[in-house]
């Protein structure tokens, strides 16, 4: 398995895990075509698409991208960067160094690579 799938699986399983934990019900999409990671369900019943995004620590602090390159290649064969919409989810989910999560709306996102830090209102207790 590719180091940077393996990195994936693991902070969808922490999201699964903390979702859990939060009394969330987890559904998650069979096959590899779905643009959501995971669906979770609160209490209310409602209904929300998470893609979730592994952190990595830069120059500028902790980041995440808020596109795909695995999902779609180009026609020449190199990768092409896929930008998720409001239709395609509801939030990204993400973990910092200390294992907070932060689950933010996609409508705060407003550019490819986001700083965590400039989400911290987000963080999920």
């Amino acid at each position: 398995m590719k180091d940077t799938i393996r990195k994936g699986v693991i902070t969808e399983t922490k999201a699964i895990l903390k979702f859990l934990e939060l009394n969330y019900n987890v559904f998650t999409p069979h096959g590899d075509g779905s643009k959501c990671d995971l669906i979770i369900q609160n209490s209310e019943g409602e209904l929300f698409k998470v893609q979730c995004k592994t952190s990595r620590e830069s120059l500028y602090g902790e980041l995440f991208n808020a596109y795909s390159t695995a999902r779609t290649r180009s026609s020449e064969g190199t990768k092409k960067k896929v930008f998720y919409t409001e239709k395609d989810i509801d939030y990204f989910c993400t973990f910092d160094k200390e294992n907070n999560m932060y689950l933010i709306p996609i409508e705060e996102i407003k550019t490819q690579e986001c700083r965590i830090k400039n989400y911290k209102k987000y963080i999920v207790m």
